[in-house]
């Protein structure tokens, strides 16, 4: 939309509008890989895929249903049981797309100067700069229209890369290359990446609710309890 357009419309709706580019924004910052990362390598919610195999209970077999019911529903509702168990399949397919999706440099290394410290004394050592710089380029190749329009602004120059080889501000130089190729890494597939954090949201949603209501119903009880018997 040109600034000429966007001048001509309600005040109301350029502020949505600036809503909705900002949330977008915020959305694609925290659904970027090395934060989705921090969930998709835990061991805690990597154990979620158990839910799968749970679920097989509560959907097929009519026994274990009647037990639940019979067992827990005169305290618990049977509502809690089912939020737990999609709660569980929303984080075990979130976790399942994010082993499938997330770049390996990404799952690799938790950080861009973790990377770095590693790989740019290397490349340097070898004379791997120029072949690491195709790499790059090739990766930028095959980055989406909306990929590049995420791209960092500050990319190593192509001409310096070349003309620091052999001299000692080589390894900086590729050091910021290699920081600059795992930002890319890091942005890359964006709606995948909108995706998977969805579905880690709406699960911990899911898991919460249940686990908040019953803190309530058992600080209440013990509440209660505590004024019986004052």
């Amino acid at each position: 939309m040109s600034n000429q357009h966007a001048g001509t419309l309600p005040a109301w709706a350029r502020g949505a509008a600036m809503l909705i580019i900002d949330l977008s924004k915020r959305l694609s910052e925290l659904s970027r890989w090395d934060h989705l990362r921090k969930l998709g390598s835990s061991p805690l919610v990597r154990s979620s895929l158990a839910f799968a195999a749970a679920g097989y209970f509560l959907l097929w077999n009519a026994k274990f249903q009647d037990f639940l019911t019979i067992k827990f529903d005169a305290h618990y509702s049977l509502w809690r049981i089912w939020m737990v168990y999609y709660g569980g399949i929303n984080l075990a397919v979130a976790t399942g797309l994010y082993s499938f999706l997330c770049p390996k440099t990404i799952k690799d290394h938790e950080s861009a100067f973790a990377l770095a410290q590693s790989e740019a004394e290397h490349l340097a050592t070898m004379g791997l700069g120029p072949a690491y710089l195709q790499e790059v380029e090739n990766l930028e190749s095959r980055c989406t229209p909306a990929e590049r329009s995420l791209f960092p602004s500050d990319r190593p120059r192509r001409e310096y890369l070349l003309g620091v080889r052999g001299l000692p501000t080589e390894r900086p130089a590729l050091a910021s290359l290699v920081v600059y190729a795992w930002r890319i890494h890091n942005i890359r597939r964006p709606r995948w990446r909108l995706v998977i954090f969805v579905l880690y949201s709406v699960g911990f949603v899911l898991l919460g609710v249940p686990a908040a209501w019953t803190f309530i119903q058992v600080s209440l009880f013990g509440l209660r309890a505590l004024l019986a018997g004052v």
